[in-house]
């Protein structure tokens, strides 16, 4: 059967490039680009403390929250294409020469998927496409794959570093600048403490002025009408006498 199908898929362009040791046929070797890495989690993000000074503290800080929207089958096409290119520039030939050859044998088996893989792996033997061979084309690509993999895991600290950094820095600064008012807003509030004990002693005071005062006008009052009153007393004999004088003693 592998040699049948060897004879039918001859002279054709599949097998001049199945069979092509030519370096130029191969498809081109894409380099792999590190995935730049994704947001940060809520629980990588540094939670500015609350700070305490007199009593006193800031109001919380709202953290904002990643809440993630992606689903399994919402795949990031840029993010998909680096990975691929990852994958197409594996150092191998076989897997994708088995591939190229299974397309051509969906055309004549269609969704017959079992018998379109065992023909495939007949037919794959003229051109020295073993399923070892096969086998060690994907572990070449599934071990590129996990190079990058880890190249990306083990990046993402330094990306959330450099890019969270920046931020911590003016988080810090803020948070310096927040103690700092506070702080002040410790030291407006002593004294403020202060000045209204102050104020409220000189209301005190005042009070006991103002009652003493209105005491001291009482008895001055007081004492005026007792003044006035004696001294009425004793005017009142002298302005009789006179007025009998002027009275009795007219035209003597």
């Amino acid at each position: 059967m592998a040699k049948k199908l060897a004879d039918r898929l001859a002279g054709s362009k599949l097998t001049s490039w199945l069979t092509t040791n030519d370096e130029d046929e191969s498809p081109a070797r894409v380099e792999a680009v590190e995935p730049e890495p994704a947001v940060p989690s809520r629980a990588s993000v540094v939670r500015p403390t609350t700070l305490s000074l007199g009593g006193m503290s800031p109001a919380p800080v709202a953290m904002p929250s990643f809440t993630p929207t992606m689903t399994t089958t919402e795949i990031d096409p840029e993010m998909r294409a680096k990975l691929q290119a990852v994958a197409d520039g594996a150092d191998q030939k076989s897997f994708t020469q088995f591939m190229a050859l299974l397309q051509n044998m969906r055309s004549q088996f269609g969704h017959d998927e079992s018998s379109c893989y065992k023909a495939a792996l007949a037919a794959g033997r003229a051109f020295n496409l073993s399923p070892t061979e096969v086998r060690r084309g994907l572990d070449v690509i599934l071990r590129d794959l996990d190079q990058a993999d880890k190249r990306f895991r083990d990046a993402v600290p330094q990306q959330i570093a450099s890019r969270v950094g920046a931020r911590q820095q003016r988080i810090n600064q803020l948070r310096q600048t927040a103690s700092s008012k506070l702080e002040e807003a410790a030291r407006l509030k002593e004294a403020a403490s202060r000045l209204e004990a102050e104020i409220s002693e000189l209301a005190r005071t005042e009070q006991a002025e103002t009652s003493a005062m209105a005491q001291d006008e009482k008895s001055v009052r007081d004492a005026a009408a007792k003044f006035t009153a004696a001294m009425e007393a004793v005017k009142a004999p002298y302005i009789a006498e006179k007025q009998k004088l002027d009275s009795y003693g007219q035209g003597l």
